[in-house]
């Protein structure tokens, strides 16, 4: 502790002896430390440092009693062969931006860089053949190819060539059962991969939505055909009903989106008129069928298709709302109530819709008009 403190000094008789030149500018005008500098820097000085301390029975001191030395003071107990490793802490430092990511390919570029792939792979393959780095492939031998194949086989037995063809061409077909067993998935393997074609957005450009409007009130069985099937299709979003018009709101990935399509504009008879034998006589009656038929291709329209940054929607419900004030205001609760105002504006309807809700603004403003003035 002494050397320590009486460094700076030791320095500078070192340096006066050997008749060097000090250069260093805080050397220059060192001198002597007091008595009460030299007490000073020995207190700052920790007897053991902290790091020693869990080894030491006495902890005071080095050498402290009883033991007196270092060696006895030791506390060999919790000393072992193993090596501690500290635990790695990152630097206080911006984390690193993350790297790029690669542009999504079309199906044609994706086509087209398999088979590059696959023709290189085919040109490696050639090159170890010829140079005799791989044995090549045995022929491939068909009934229809034998005689050419194998011309002097063939001729001198043709019956035992044909009986080894036919079984070379058994083993191709087990081999190919075989490999095609070894890919083939499990059922929660399957079930998991039709989720993620349902679910995954290869274009990465958000969630698509799409917004249908329904002329015609649904009854229970067309009801329940959009319902389960958007929770079939992992579909978010609302059917809601209302007194002046219907909304479908669906968010989901394009293969969903496209198979709700075909449901609500196709497979569902939105005329639901059944067919009458009685009748067929009467044709006032059949052609009013023929023209309801034709009408209900406009009941179930698409309103609008696009994408979103995230869903509005957690799940698929049916709502009944009743007055369009309540749709729009059960819309405006999940962020998204200017699907209501384009739906309004879609269509013939459109204006008379708009007509309706604006009344309904205006009764709501002379009500409360009334509250104030009461």
């Amino acid at each position: 502790r002494e050397a320590k403190a009486n460094a700076p000094v030791t320095r500078r008789e070192t340096v006066i002896k050997g008749g060097l030149k000090d250069t260093s500018a805080a050397s220059a005008h060192t001198v002597a430390p007091s008595p009460a500098t030299l007490q000073q820097r020995l207190s700052a000085i920790p007897a053991v440092e902290w790091w020693d301390k869990p080894f030491l029975k006495v902890a005071s001191s080095y050498d402290a009693a009883p033991h007196n030395t270092v060696a006895a003071n030791a506390n060999t107990e919790v000393l072992t062969h193993y090596v501690e490793h500290p635990v790695p802490i990152e630097p206080p430092a911006e984390p690193a931006p993350p790297p790029p990511q690669p542009l999504p390919l079309t199906k044609r570029e994706r086509k087209k860089l398999r088979t590059q792939r696959r023709l290189a792979a085919e040109r490696e393959k050639q090159d170890q053949i010829r140079c005799g780095l791989m044995a090549p492939p045995p022929p491939k031998v068909k009934i229809s190819n034998l005689m050419q194949a194998m011309k002097n086989e063939a001729v001198m037995d043709p019956s035992a060539m044909e009986a080894k063809v036919r079984a070379e061409m058994a083993q191709r077909v087990r081999n190919h059962e075989l490999r095609n067993l070894a890919r083939k998935l499990t059922p929660q393997q399957r079930k998991d991969k039709k989720r993620r074609k349902m679910l995954n957005d290869p274009t990465g450009g958000g969630t698509p939505v799409t917004l249908y409007r329904i002329d015609q009130v649904p009854n229970r069985q067309k009801l329940y055909k959009i319902d389960i099937n958007a929770q079939q299709n992992h579909l978010t979003g609302v059917a809601l009903l209302t007194d002046v018009t219907n909304l479908v709101v669906v968010e989901g990935g394009p293969k969903a989106q496209r198979r709700y399509r075909k449901l609500l504009m196709h497979r569902i008879d939105w005329a639901d008129v059944p067919d009458d034998d009685d009748d067929d006589d009467d044709d006032d009656e059949r052609d009013l069928l023929e023209e309801r038929r034709r009408n209900s291709a406009n009941v179930c329209k698409i309103v609008w298709e696009g994408y979103v940054v995230k869903p509005h929607f957690k799940s698929f419900r049916v709502e009944a709302a009743g007055s369009a004030e309540d749709g729009r205001k059960l819309l405006k609760e999940k962020g998204c109530e200017h699907y209501w105002d384009m739906a309004a504006r879609f269509g013939r309807e459109g204006a008379a819709l708009l007509e309706d809700q604006a009344n309904g603004e205006d009764e709501e403003d002379d009500s409360d008009d009334d509250d104030d003035d009461g």
